[in-house]
């Protein structure tokens, strides 16, 4: 299985949620909160975000031991209820991504502002019509765009 593939099953098993969520950040696949991290991107099978692990399980998933939890379905329409301002700044900041990026060890930054930040809004969204994304902002960037 490639990369792509198992980052895509383990999001696959997250009961994503439609409204944002002002918290910290979990490794993908122990749940461990963090504040720093390895960021790989997925980017196929409906998705488009960053997948965050801790070390430990960095060297699992590269190791190919990761196992992912049964499958969620998700109903995207549910991820389209933004004012069109907010789905606009979202999706720029979305097409900044370098979603082809190796995947790099460090802090967890605003996808806005670039800032360092423990905890942010976790803002999943439906990027076009079969695409989820997960935007991370700070609760200044998330005020300025309307979210908070």
């Amino acid at each position: 299985m490639n990369k792509q593939q198992a980052l895509l099953q383990i999001v696959r098993a997250w009961n994503v949620n439609e409204k944002p969520e002002h918290r910290g950040f979990r490794c993908a696949a122990c749940q461990t909160y963090m504040k720093q991290a390895w960021h790989h991107w997925l980017h196929t099978g409906g998705y488009t975000l960053p997948v965050h692990f801790c070390e430990q399980c960095e060297q699992d998933f590269r190791a190919g031991k990761i196992s992912s939890g049964k499958a969620v379905l998700v109903d995207k329409t549910r991820f389209s209820w933004y004012s069109k301002g907010v789905q606009s700044k979202l999706k720029h900041i979305v097409r900044s991504w370098n979603i082809r990026a190796k995947p790099i060890f460090k802090p967890f930054t605003c996808d806005d502002c670039g800032k360092p930040f423990t905890e942010m809004y976790h803002i999943w969204y439906n990027n076009n019509a079969w695409t989820l994304a997960e935007v991370h902002l700070c609760k200044g960037c998330a005020q300025k765009t309307g979210i908070e």
